[in-house]
C-alpha cells in the first residue's frame, strides 16, 4: 500500500518542508493512506447502527405477524 501511495504522490515536491507535518510528499502520503480508513470507519458505524435497529425491528415484526395469524 505504501508503494501505491508513493507512486500517487511522486509529483509532490519533497523539498517543501512544513514545520509541523513534514514535507509536502509526506502529507500527500499520509492523506492517501488515511482516506480509505476513514471511509471504512463510516461504513462500519452505519452498519452497526443498522444492525442495532433493524434486527430488533425485524424480530418484532416477525413475532407480531405470527400472533396475528
Amino acid at each position: 500500500m505504501f508503494d501505491n501511495a508513493f507512486k500517487f504522490c511522486q509529483n509532490k515536491d519533497n523539498n517543501i518542508m512544513y514545520s509541523d507535518r513534514g514535507t509536502a510528499q509526506d502529507i500527500c502520503i499520509d492523506e492517501y493512506m488515511n482516506a480509505p480508513w476513514s471511509v471504512e470507519l463510516i461504513i462500519k458505524i452505519f452498519l452497526s447502527f443498522g444492525f442495532v435497529f433493524i434486527v430488533p425491528l425485524s424480530l418484532y415484526l416477525i413475532e407480531t405477524r405470527r400472533k396475528n395469524r
